[in-house]
């Protein structure tokens, strides 16, 4: 039930041209019983049937809204960012889902102890739609979780994402996974260049930094808030199509690139490459690390142009070109990308032995989650756990198929005693 102060959380879902998928992730979230909550779908002038789909949608907790014309990716998200009321917010692609326990959760967590966090964030078990076996394989469904709660410093992990191989997919954000308060965002607005949020054209990469540059510490937990979609029309899948020259529509991506251009919106010259670079999440890490530092003053992009730095920050990258050379694959944008930020091939052999040896932790630290995940899956009863995997194509025709799998009796006992454990820590 709506407050006078307004409903305690939002759930944002910005979208364009996807109205396939989106009609799904609105369902997650109505098909939840709470009612202290706002659904917010912004429709970023579609041009396809999601006018139609939502008009269809008669529900109070949804609230439909259309910018003034469409915007580019980022700006669409910081626009619709000020339309959020709740005191907690999520943000959903429109082809991700909540979890149909997500209220629930929400609720046991920033209720009850140890609740005094401005960011939780768990991990994000992947849903692929149909459609993309020939890209990615027959991945249906990823998900592992277990109980638990860490308490996570901010600067640390910064450091891990900056200068090792750790993705920052997987970390807190203004996006999918990710719950956060409202008054984490006016204080970021408060710090940022012309109040604004984002400063580089990647939103979920920039929206990493800001928030791990503006917290102290965040809260990890071991079960998640929403389902990470993939569908032959995420931006991520068609630049990935595109840049593999492969068979499949790009109509999304290349609309994406022309409303950036558009609006101006260009990576900095030192990253021009940064849209050819193939399957390397690191580098748009590191354009938005640059774009965001420099822009409000954050001392990173200094780091950039000095050299004890810049080979480390660039090292998992280098390492990925040398896996592609390897392998026959072409890597001219790396090297355009090396050229541009004035990388030399030798600097990198004279990375430090110390930084070496951190990688090699970095390494050895991932091998151990993926052990623990392994042993969580063969023994999920003692030790609290609950995993499912599916490489069967078909077998999830959508991601309320995959809701369904989760609320079955005994996988739904089985996560709420899950909750409880990790909200009672």
């Amino acid at each position: 039930m709506e407050t006078p102060h307004g409903p305690r959380y939002t759930v944002i879902i910005p979208t364009r041209n996807r109205s396939e998928y989106l009609e799904a992730a609105i369902t997650t979230a109505l098909t939840q019983s709470s009612s202290d909550f706002e659904l917010v779908v912004s429709d970023n002038h579609s041009e396809d049937l999601t006018a139609e789909m939502l008009s269809t949608k008669a529900d109070p907790r949804l609230r439909v809204i259309r910018p003034p014309r469409p915007l580019a990716m980022v700006q669409h998200f910081e626009w619709v960012l000020r339309q959020a009321r709740g005191e907690w917010i999520t943000v959903l692609g429109d082809d991700d889902g909540l979890m149909p326990f997500f209220f629930e959760f929400a609720d046991a967590l920033t209720r009850g102890p140890g609740a005094d966090f401005d960011v939780a964030y768990g991990p994000k078990p992947a849903y692929q739609w149909p459609g993309l076996e020939s890209l990615y394989g027959p991945n249906v469904i990823r998900f592992d979780s277990y109980s638990g709660r860490t308490a996570e410093d901010s600067a640390d992990v910064m450091e891990r994402v900056a200068y090792g191989d750790e993705s920052y997919f997987g970390h807190a954000q203004f996006y999918t996974g990710t719950l956060f308060r409202r008054s984490l965002l006016d204080r970021i607005r408060a710090r940022q260049a012309e109040g604004r949020i984002y400063h580089s054209f990647t939103p979920d990469a920039s929206s990493v930094i800001a928030t791990l540059l503006n917290t102290d510490r965040i809260l990890k937990v071991g079960l998640p808030f929403a389902w990470g979609g993939s569908s032959p029309k995420s931006t991520g899948a068609q630049a990935t199509r595109a840049q593999r020259q492969a068979a499949g529509s790009t109509e999304i991506f290349e609309d994406f690139k022309q409303l950036n251009l558009a609006a101006g919106i260009t990576a900095h010259p030192r990253f021009r490459s940064v849209l050819d670079v193939e399957g390397c999440a690191k580098v748009y890490f590191l354009e938005s690390l640059y774009a965001m530092s420099l822009a409000n003053g954050y001392g990173w992009h200094e780091r950039f142009d000095d050299e004890r730095h810049a080979y480390r920050l660039f090292y998992s990258v280098y390492a990925d070109r040398q896996r592609r050379a390897r392998r026959g694959l072409e890597t001219e944008a790396y090297d355009r990308l090396f050229a541009d930020n004035g990388l030399r091939t030798e600097g990198f052999l004279a990375v430090p032995a110390a930084s070496a040896g951190a990688r090699a932790r970095a390494f050895v630290d991932k091998q151990r989650r993926g052990l623990l995940r392994a042993v969580r899956r063969a023994f999920p009863e003692t030790l609290n756990a609950f995993s499912y995997h599916c490489r069967q194509p078909g077998s999830f025709r959508s991601i309320l198929d995959a809701n369904a799998m989760l609320e079955a009796p005994r996988n739904r006992t089985r996560l709420r005693a899950m909750i409880a454990e990790t909200c009672q820590a």
